[in-house]
């Protein structure tokens, strides 16, 4: 769709097999749009590789508006949000432990992540957590020229 000045985004569902700057820019997004969460507290890194792990999952969906290179928006969801984010964890357990060390160095995230793991854990009945989910979306106001 064009905006004032007649220029168009791209609408792209991600595979994984993208450039990890694609992800790198989905993360600052998220940063920026989505930022009382406690994921955008995460050690650096940590949302690029989440949502490229999404992206890679055939019951996950990662879909980018981009213009002129850049990721204008995203948005993310999953037929079954419950255990996704402790199988991202279990997928790569080496970068996991990394995750872990660098929240001990910074104690107000600590508590913040832990309060989130106790939220996933006990939060909302198990079949709540199955139905389908949008997990997050967000727009550039200033790259999409709302």
């Amino acid at each position: 769709m064009p905006d004032a000045l007649g220029k168009t985004a791209k609408i792209a569902r991600l595979d994984g097999g993208e450039d990890f700057r694609t992800f790198q820019q989905i993360e600052a997004l998220h940063r920026a749009q989505l930022a009382a969460g406690a994921l955008a507290h995460m050690p650096a890194g940590f949302l690029a590789n989440f949502y490229r792990y999404l992206a890679t999952r055939i019951d996950c969906a990662v879909f980018t508006a981009e213009k002129e290179g850049r990721v204008a928006g995203f948005v993310a969801g999953t037929l079954h949000a419950s255990g996704l984010l402790k199988s991202f964890l279990l997928a790569e357990p080496l970068r996991t432990l990394g995750y872990c060390v660098r929240l001990l160095f910074a104690p107000r995230l600590f508590f913040r992540v832990l309060s989130l793991a106790r939220h996933l854990a006990t939060g909302g009945r198990e079949s709540d957590m199955d139905e389908r989910q949008l997990l997050s979306i967000a727009v550039d106001p200033v790259t999409s020229g709302i």
